[in-house]
């Protein structure tokens, strides 16, 4: 069996995880940080994965329905059950802080465009699109920015969104396609890497990668 994806909660005192099983069925978990119980499964007849705490305690999670995948709401004992939206996504990218969005990988409106990244608002409603394209987003809460990036672009920058009221920030109507769409809204680059969390422009943690080769030689017979 094999971890595919954990979330810890906002208070630090529960991790949720998804593990495989024998038969290739995939459900969440729940553990306590100070180990002073079992981690214990949330059953369900379905493929479930890729959790996501809520501030409340409540999961955002994947489920595969139908060939699809769609995005749903539990509590974490596993009651309480219901689907965020009928739009099918891909791979979610993470909830705000504030539990108000979730960003997932979507399909896009047509074959110029396959893929999108949108925010579905936690309580229902309809989406928001961030990206026309497969774009790598992170970070949204209370007083920060949504750090965002768009590699298939040939774009290596990263992006400081500031936020509004609505927890998302200022997003052109059909979503970001390109770094002219993120220079009209005066969105200052960070950093070349990918930034994997932060809270303001000037804080914020980074990948960089580099690479190193070396000449061998190898006698043949």
């Amino acid at each position: 069996m094999g971890l595919q994806h954990y979330a810890m909660s906002q208070d630090g005192s529960e991790i949720a995880f998804a593990m495989q099983d024998k038969t290739g069925r995939t459900s969440v978990w729940i553990a306590p940080t100070d180990r002073r119980s079992s981690p214990r499964a949330i059953e369900s007849a379905d493929n479930e994965d890729c959790p996501y705490f809520l501030p409340d305690g409540d999961l955002i999670f994947r489920t595969a329905e139908g060939g699809q995948n769609f995005l749903y709401r539990m509590k974490p004992d596993g009651t309480e059950r219901h689907k965020i939206s009928d739009t099918a996504i891909f791979d979610p990218h993470g909830v705000s802080r504030d539990g108000r969005w979730i960003l997932a990988q979507t399909r896009g409106p047509d074959g110029n465009h396959p893929y999108s990244v949108s925010a579905f608002p936690v309580d229902g409603g309809p989406a928001v699109t961030v990206c026309l394209s497969l774009c790598w987003a992170t970070g949204i809460g209370p007083e920060k920015s949504l750090y965002l990036g768009l590699p298939n672009s040939g774009d290596k920058n990263t992006y400081a969104l500031a936020l509004r009221h609505t927890g998302l920030p200022n997003l052109p109507a059909a979503g970001i396609s390109t770094a002219d769409d993120l220079n009209i809204i005066k969105a200052p680059v960070v950093t070349a890497g990918v930034v994997e969390s932060g809270g303001i422009p000037s804080q914020y943690a980074y990948t960089r990668s580099t690479i190193r080769r070396n000449l061998y030689r190898i006698p043949l017979p």
